[in-house]
């Protein structure tokens, strides 16, 4: 056991429905002392000492107020608290074990440098830690992990050197990358567009792999923007099923395709489907061009080499699809350990530093 036992929040700050607190120290803290209440009691009522490792045990935390807690001894000489994520729960926790005496404050991950700037630095791991709980799938939390644990205190640790050339041209790198960052956090945005009938909700479905939006064969069944968050390739991309684009003198209609229009304007990528049965449509400029109802026809009229031909109905050409989808959304990546910036906090202190090096 250390001589000075210590904590460490392992989850970031934010949202999240559980959090976890490393603790490194006899587990048997836990149970008090002769002169110290216990912080925590076991549902089965044993103490905590004596508990093999890697056995949970449901725990309830303190006497006013008390709190459900999951307690599992890690090793010999490390335990973990896991409570509800919110961050006054959390407070609760770790003010109560560092308050008593039995643990020392939490260690940062990373020492923070003396003089000009400590809590700014601070301020930016904390702030990418926190992009962390916005992931939503695997590979843009391993890519937000990455960020927080290496990539930002790597180039926090060079800012109080010397200015230089390099530093600078690093800087502007990161911002380069800005958008692509944001969408770590952000899903990007894939509006389906077309005329009635030609199969957009049917597609939507096929690529999210279940029945979001409702198909029937009457015209004009899309009123509003149906959304629809899924992975393609480990990114997050929301799609948008949007109403039928014609001129319609129904008004709920006609609502629903200005709010087409404007779904269109702020996608990352429009997708157009155009129905192979029906006559040649017009393309939306920067589209991606998309052939449906192959299961009714095999001629790809007036496609060319950009082009997708899909059946919504039977897959065909679908796994195609969202191929070509990833490829005009993400068309490069950074490198993993690049310190790109997520939001706008981190924008505007590259800018500054940027600035200030120049």
């Amino acid at each position: 056991m250390p001589a000075s036992p210590q904590i460490e929040i392992l989850t970031p700050p934010g949202r999240g429905a559980v959090a976890v607190i490393s603790c490194l120290g006899d587990i048997a803290i836990l149970d008090g002392t002769a002169s110290a209440a216990p912080l925590c009691a076991a549902r089965d009522g044993r103490p905590f000492l004596g508990r093999p490792v890697d056995r949970i045990t449901f725990a309830r935390w303190g006497t006013e107020h008390p709190e459900d807690v999951v307690v599992c001894r890690v090793s010999e000489s490390e335990f973990e608290v896991h409570c509800h994520g919110g961050r006054a729960a959390v407070a609760r926790i770790r003010d109560e074990l560092t308050s008593s005496g039995r643990f020392a404050e939490p260690t940062l991950r990373h020492e923070p440098p003396a003089g000009e700037w400590p809590r700014v630095w601070q301020r930016m791991l904390d702030v990418a830690w926190r992009s962390v709980t916005y992931a939503t799938t695997l590979r843009t939390a391993d890519l937000l992990v990455t960020l927080a644990n290496e990539a930002w205190p790597s180039l926090l640790q060079k800012y109080p050197s010397r200015f230089s050339g390099n530093f600078a041209e690093l800087v502007s790198d990161c911002l380069r990358w800005s958008e692509f960052g944001r969408h770590l956090i952000e899903p990007w945005k894939v509006a389906i567009a077309g005329k009635p009938n030609a199969g957009k909700s049917s597609l939507m479905n096929a690529l999210a792999g279940f029945q979001r939006s409702i198909v029937n064969p009457l015209p004009g069944t899309t009123r509003d923007a149906v959304t629809i968050d899924i992975a393609l390739d480990g990114w997050p991309v929301r799609l948008i099923d949007t109403a039928g684009l014609r001129a319609s003198e129904d008004r709920l209609e006609a609502a629903g395709i200005e709010r087409a229009k404007l779904e269109i304007e702020k996608a990352d990528l429009i997708i157009q489907v155009c129905d192979l049965t029906d006559e040649p449509v017009d393309r939306i400029p920067n589209s991606l061009f998309v052939l449906n109802k192959l299961d009714l026809t095999q001629t790809t009229r007036w496609a060319d080499d950009r082009d997708v031909g899909v059946s919504a109905v039977t897959g065909v050409g679908i796994e195609l699809l969202t191929q070509r989808i990833v490829q005009r959304l993400i068309p490069e990546s950074p490198g993993p350990r690049l310190p790109i910036p997520t939001c706008d906090e981190q924008v505007e202190f590259l800018r500054a530093l940027r600035e200030r090096r120049e």
